[in-house]
């Protein structure tokens, strides 16, 4: 009855790992779950991160490509030339 998400900060607080780690894992799929917390930033940038992971299937899931880019331009301040070349580097 968990997901993998709830594993994974279970797992990170038994190895000692403080909230900084712990709450983003947590809220990576829905973000706004964090609102409170302090954590908020972090949980977004890594259900950023896991959006980005999508891009290598854009060809099949071409909605992948304009959601990132719309994340990375609200979420972010990230235009499609800054996210280029971050993804670049």
């Amino acid at each position: 009855g968990v997901d993998h998400a709830e594993v994974g900060a279970i797992v990170l607080t038994r190895w000692g790992l403080p909230p900084d780690v712990v709450v983003p894992v947590l809220h990576h799929h829905h973000p706004e779950r964090a609102a409170g917390t302090g954590h908020e930033r972090r949980a977004e940038l890594v259900w950023f991160a896991g959006l980005l992971t999508k891009l290598e299937s854009v060809v099949e899931h071409p909605e992948a490509l304009d959601r990132a880019l719309a994340v990375a331009q609200k979420k972010f301040g990230l235009s499609v030339a800054a996210l280029a070349a971050f993804l670049a580097s």
